[in-house]
């Protein structure tokens, strides 16, 4: 079988000359390169790129054009392009002569993906599952690639804003997307919403694996599929955190259990436990990583559920690089960045990521984090819908009792809301964030 049709490309063309209105809607679905002979790919280049500048798209005007740039004669003449248009059965099935077209030209990247795949299994140096990963990225690239992605404004002002909009308004849909955990960040941020990517940064000590706690607590309280990526703490060490945050139990309990009277705290184990055992929780913890094998990972979620809630990577300097980019640090962690981006809008969940903070900032007085101090920071402030900042102040300042067990969590953006610092309770023995009591805070912070 061959996987071109001559008479299906030439059909495309003719039905574009006989109903110019035609163009707009081939050309969302045949691309230029779907186009396997030559003569067919340079013609309808030609009429989308004067159809999208307004010009005429006429047999004369397209023949001046290609003359113009010297392939004419290539193609045929004008006579090939008469020809084109007679030989079209009929304008009306120009759409199922464009499918035709673009099936075949994905039918032609499969066979040329299958040899080249063959041969890059071959290569012994390369990780397998790395390989397995980045091919089926490919498929599932292919397979995208065949859905439309055009939308009308008036579709999706209509099923996409006005109408969830209404049902807000009503109180009928929750204005909320997956919360935080925390009421004055959740009602600042309202919190983290489907295809956002929420990068959260801090220095050691500032308690970024207490804060993923919370968050995955008001995640299990969802019931949602939820899979976290622990690349620098072993599932043990991450379970010991969860199950403390949850029990509101010290992590000293569960560590050294006969030491720190396990028997007072034994009834707070077993909802957490239930709980976790319960829920669509997946923790991997094998590292090194790559972002190809994460979203892999995302997918099979997705798969199994048909959603995904929430997608927690810890951290950002643990995902291995699959790119070779020398010295180019900041094009490594565009990579992945970016690859936790598109993770979020695959998959229509947020993604969190958390990230180290340069060193330097401890060298200033003020040493409350700021945008400037995420490391190579250019392309994590592109793609982060939401950048949060843990600070306590009580790791510079210890004796000061007016940040002692205080922790602030700094808005460094939001693409959707307002900039803003949060002050929460810091109970980081129990591996939690609270809200902080009213009373507290305005003895504290009016």
């Amino acid at each position: 079988m061959n996987l071109f049709s001559f008479d299906a490309e030439a059909s495309v063309i003719g039905s574009a000359f006989i109903e110019p209105d035609l163009i707009a809607e081939l050309a969302d679905i045949v691309k230029t390169d779907d186009l396997y002979h030559y003569e067919h790919r340079v013609v309808w280049g030609a009429l989308i790129n004067t159809a999208k500048q307004g010009g005429s798209t006429d047999i004369v005007t397209i023949s001046e054009y290609l003359e113009s740039i010297g392939v004419l004669d290539d193609i045929g003449g004008m006579a090939a392009l008469a020809e084109m248009t007679r030989n079209t059965p009929s304008a009306n099935n120009a759409k199922a002569y464009a499918e035709i077209v673009a099936d075949l030209a994905q039918r032609r990247r499969l066979a040329d993906l299958m040899p080249e795949t063959e041969a890059t299994f071959a290569d012994r140096q390369s990780d397998t599952d790395t390989l397995i990963t980045q091919a089926v990225s490919r498929l599932e690239a292919m397979r995208r690639s065949r859905k439309n992605q055009l939308l009308r404004a008036a579709d999706y002002l209509g099923e996409q804003f006005v109408d969830p909009l209404d049902r807000r308004a009503n109180g009928d849909e929750d204005a909320m997307g997956l919360p935080y955990g925390l009421k004055e960040l959740d009602e600042a941020t309202l919190g983290m919403k489907d295809n956002e990517l929420v990068i959260v940064g801090g220095r050691p000590s500032m308690g970024k694996t207490a804060f993923m706690m919370n968050c995955l607590r008001a995640a299990l309280n969802t019931h949602a599929p939820v899979l976290v990526e622990s690349l620098e703490m072993k599932r043990p060490a991450l379970f010991n955190r969860l199950i403390a945050s949850i029990g509101d139990i010290p992590l000293a309990v569960l560590y050294d259990p006969r030491n720190n009277d396990i028997d007072a705290y034994w009834s707070r184990l077993s909802f957490p436990v239930v709980q976790v055992k319960e829920s669509n929780l997946y923790i991997n913890d094998e590292t090194p990583r790559t972002i190809s094998q994460i979203r892999a990972q995302a997918k099979e979620i997705y798969d199994r559920h048909g959603r995904i809630g929430l997608v927690m990577i810890d951290y950002l300097g643990k995902v291995r690089i699959e790119g070779d980019y020398g010295s180019r640090h900041d094009r490594a962690i565009e990579e992945v960045v970016a690859g936790a981006k598109s993770i979020a809008k695959e998959f229509s969940c947020p993604v969190m990521l958390l990230s180290q903070l340069n060193r330097k900032l401890e060298d200033r007085p003020n040493k409350r984090p700021n945008m400037g101090d995420l490391k190579d920071s250019s392309a994590i402030e592109q793609e982060a819908d939401t950048i949060l900042f843990l600070y306590r102040d009580e790791v510079y300042h210890p004796d000061n009792p007016d940040s002692k067990g205080i922790a602030e969590i700094i808005i460094g953006k939001q693409r959707e809301g307002r900039t803003d610092t949060i002050h929460v309770a810091s109970r980081l023995a129990n591996a939690r964030f609270e809200d902080l009591a009213p009373r507290h805070y305005e003895e504290s912070f009016s």
